[in-house]
């Protein structure tokens, strides 16, 4: 397999890389990232990245917050220069494999905040938006028999290193690495607030497995859901109490409404019948993904 990853230098894709380099099929892996002067928005150097490949792992997205305080460029970033990769990917000689990290926030709030295959995508926001709106171009690629796509849609990933920027679900993580490593910490949310996460293992998982699932494995739509699971702030702190026994970090609560406003817009949990079939239910507890942390505080063994 010759395998292109996008977003390879983030958190998600470069350990993506590290996870696909395992398999025996994998004869060349190209990253593609912004880090490295190359563009999605640049229709050449993506011609020139995709020749040969016959896998491609699209994780490169502007997020959250951060997609929110700047919509042009995130509508660069997330649709123009995906466009441009599906287009390209279409024009190879032989339909490639796609893959696309899609995300929970695609299926907006919920009553109860649980959904499943059937609940409508009803996401708003320049991250959501961008995401459904890109599953349905894979869909009809795929229908026209331009790329074999497959979208998986992810929750957050716990437990990542803390990040610079602006972060919306991503603070979870942020909590239990300050938490663990006794600094302070503000919660921007109520700490009841629940969150659908996932472990990283569970999620670079279920993108391998989704490349190699039969086709039909997801439908029309071709989008299965990663099954969660719920997580709260105080749970967290219960879970890092655990773990790592007292911990001398203050934890304050200051109401932020930019990120209160995304959050409440995602689900607390996903079910998903076609992500059950294919092997994708969670696995691990709050409290074993933060000794995952513990043991391994860069997840470079997930």
């Amino acid at each position: 397999m010759r395998i292109l990853v996008t977003g390879s230098e983030g958190y998600l894709g470069a350990r993506l890389i590290r996870h696909l380099r395992s398999d025996p099929r994998t004869a060349e892996i190209r990253g593609f990232d912004r880090e490295h002067g190359q563009d999605l928005c640049d229709r050449a150097q993506v011609a020139a990245a995709l020749n040969g490949i016959d896998r491609i792992f699209h994780t490169a997205v502007v997020a959250g917050a951060e997609a929110e305080a700047d919509w042009p460029a995130a509508l660069d970033a997330n649709m123009i220069g995906t466009v441009n990769l599906i287009s390209e990917a279409a024009r190879l000689p032989k339909p490639p494999v796609f893959v696309f990290a899609s995300a929970i926030a695609v299926y907006g709030q919920a009553t109860d905040g649980i959904v499943d295959d059937s609940t409508p995508t009803t996401g708003t926001g320049a991250y959501a938006s961008a995401k459904r709106a890109i599953e349905i171009l894979l869909a009809d690629a795929a229908r026209a028999g331009r790329i074999d796509a497959r979208s998986i849609r992810l929750p957050t990933t716990l437990v990542r290193p803390s990040r610079k920027g602006p972060t919306t679900a991503g603070f979870m993580s942020d909590l239990i690495v300050a938490y663990a490593n006794g600094r302070d910490f503000t919660i921007p949310v109520d700490p009841d607030t629940g969150f659908a996460v996932a472990a990283l293992s569970r999620s670079l998982r279920a993108l391998r497995i989704a490349a190699d699932a039969p086709a039909e494995s997801f439908g029309s739509a071709r989008v299965a859901g990663l099954p969660t699971v719920r997580i709260t702030p105080r749970d967290a702190i219960a879970a890092v109490e655990r773990v790592f026994g007292p911990r001398p970090g203050k934890i304050a609560i200051e109401h932020k409404p930019a990120i209160a406003a995304i959050a409440a817009r995602w689900p607390r949990q996903v079910l998903s019948a076609k992500g059950s079939a294919l092997g994708l239910d969670p696995d691990e507890t709050v409290e074993e993904m933060v000794r995952r942390y513990r043991d391994d505080p860069e997840g470079l063994t997930a």
